[in-house]
């Protein structure tokens, strides 16, 4: 998915995605048994880059719950911290949403929750092939995500926050928009037509406001 950002990125600007456990050539690694375990993970592979030059988080979905996790291990301890965090398609950790468990449905149920979150083709969900390899890390994925809840705002970020959500996604908007809460800097939320997966057809609206949000000199993203 990211690599469509490096068409649209400034050449000032590196990415640098994360391959997560399970997936891609970590196909044969074992899924995380929690989201702190993804944390520390994600930390150990990229926290070579944090002193490297100025730098942003980006998270997307559980990805958002990961980058804020990142942040708060970065500051813990006592690395260079990112300028800027950008986050999507994901309320904070900290709301309360009486949402149904997913993660232990059956296969059946499993994917109708699959489709109705959009983006997946009927087609793609009557294909063995892709269930076979792709139920698997989404089940995964569900399991840490509805395990993980923090009931309250310990600390909030040292940073500006700029926040991304799908004008039809089923987490409701106003729910993603209190990432404002977790802030003492800046504060930027955009909305874009789309539901959960809202980023599959508006890449260059998202990489032209990280464009603005960094005009000038060289961020590694």
């Amino acid at each position: 998915m990211y690599s469509q950002f490096k068409k649209h990125l400034r050449k000032s600007i590196k990415m640098v995605p994360v391959e997560l456990a399970g997936r891609g050539k970590r196909f044969e690694e074992p899924f995380y048994e929690s989201m702190e375990d993804a944390i520390n993970d994600v930390y150990e592979i990229i926290g070579d880059e944090f002193e490297k030059s100025r730098y942003a988080l980006l998270g997307y979905s559980m990805g958002s719950w990961l980058t804020y996790g990142l942040y708060k291990k970065i500051v813990q301890n006592h690395r260079r911290q990112p300028e800027h965090l950008f986050l999507a398609a994901k309320e904070p950790p900290h709301v309360q949403i009486d949402a149904k468990i997913v993660h232990k449905l059956d296969d059946e149920n499993f994917m109708k929750e699959i489709f109705h979150m959009g983006g997946t083709s009927e087609k793609l969900l009557e294909n063995k092939e892709w269930l076979d390899l792709f139920l698997p890390i989404l089940r995964a994925d569900y399991r840490i995500t509805e395990m993980y809840k923090e009931s309250s705002l310990k600390e909030k970020l040292n940073c500006p926050v700029t926040v991304f959500a799908g004008e039809d996604d089923e987490i409701n908007v106003k729910d993603i928009k209190r990432w404002d809460e977790i802030t003492n800097h800046d504060f930027s939320f955009y909305t874009f037509a789309g539901g959960h997966l809202f980023i599959q057809n508006n890449v260059e609206g998202i990489c032209d406001i990280i464009n603005d949000t960094f005009h000038s000199g060289s961020l590694a993203l």
